[in-house]
């Protein structure tokens, strides 16, 4: 299923942690992999949403429909460290295993 930018900012999604500080929320969206990186802020965008491992958009905020999960517990980091591993997107590639084949890109 295609997603132009303009819906997944106004999708109710809720983002889980991942114990990652540079990709620290993730959520699955219709079966696609979606991750927030956070960037060097003010030289870049503040966050960048990634479909899968690619880089689809920038975003200067956080979106209103978007709800951010509450600071993880200390007892629960070590564990959610050790998990985002497996969840973690490359910079320039994908972790998940979902398809492709139907997704188009939104420029």
């Amino acid at each position: 299923m295609p997603f132009s930018v303009e819906a997944i900012v106004g999708l109710p999604i809720v983002w889980k942690h991942t114990g990652d500080a540079e990709f620290p929320y993730t959520a699955e969206v219709s079966g696609r992999c979606f991750t927030i990186r956070i960037n060097d802020f003010l030289a870049e965008p503040l966050y960048t949403l990634l479909v899968d491992g690619n880089e689809l958009a920038d975003l200067e905020d956080w979106p209103s429909a978007w709800e951010m999960p509450s600071p993880p517990e200390d007892s629960s980091r070590s564990s959610s460290r050790r998990r985002s591993r497996a969840l973690r997107p490359r910079r320039h590639g994908r972790s998940c295993t979902v398809s492709r084949a139907s997704w188009r890109s939104v420029g």
